[in-house]
């Protein structure tokens, strides 16, 4: 299988039937699947793959554009990152800037997990920003929402959809209790509200 990657003379100095497959001396290689030439040691070939092949180099058949164009639409050019969409992979590591297509919002996440269906974070309720948070959602919410110091965070800084438990303030009754975001957002109102009602 190597000798068939094995490129002859002149690229090499001698055919592949004069050449040991362990030796430390630099040979060129051709993939046989992409075409891809390269030039390392036999004994490093050995247990190596095409680079291209696998995802590790970035060319104009591989890159961002080409295999996930949807999200080259997202990745936000120089200056903001250092290279164009063209030069990366999807499987690279390197935490790099997006800009929503849907609510403009710009963060910074690794590629690989965007290729893996990793979204916007504010689309996904997990990032609280002018737009989305209790205020502006749910503002009767927010009205029974206790200020600091009774609550860690203003309403503004907020997402209704919460799992960590909040301090509310019935504004029919004004009895103070905890109850989670989330819980609130689909319909938990007062407890003592709701017995004196019975």
């Amino acid at each position: 299988d190597l000798a068939k990657e094995y490129m002859p003379p002149p690229k090499n100095e001698l055919p592949a039937e004069k050449v040991l497959v362990g030796t430390s001396k630099k040979l060129w290689w051709k993939c046989k699947e992409c075409g891809y030439e390269r030039e390392i040691p036999g004994k490093v070939r050995i247990y190596t793959k095409c680079p291209i092949c696998i995802k590790k180099i970035v060319t104009k058949k591989n890159n961002l554009t080409v295999t996930h164009p949807d999200l080259a639409k997202e990745y936000m050019p120089p200056p903001k990152n250092e290279l164009p969409a063209e030069k990366f992979i999807f499987k690279t590591h390197k935490k790099l800037w997006w800009k929503c297509k849907e609510c403009g919002y710009e963060w910074r996440t690794n590629c690989y997990h965007r290729a893996k269906g990793q979204g916007c974070p504010v689309c996904a309720g997990k990032v609280v920003t002018k737009n989305n948070n209790l205020t502006v959602t749910h503002p009767d919410l927010a009205k029974e929402y206790m200020p600091p110091p009774k609550n860690e965070l203003p309403a503004e800084k907020v997402l209704v959809g919460t799992s960590k438990k909040l301090w509310w303030k019935c504004k029919e009754c004004g009895y103070e209790w905890r109850a989670k975001g989330g819980m609130r957002k689909y319909g938990r109102g007062c407890p003592n509200w709701r017995k004196h009602k019975k």
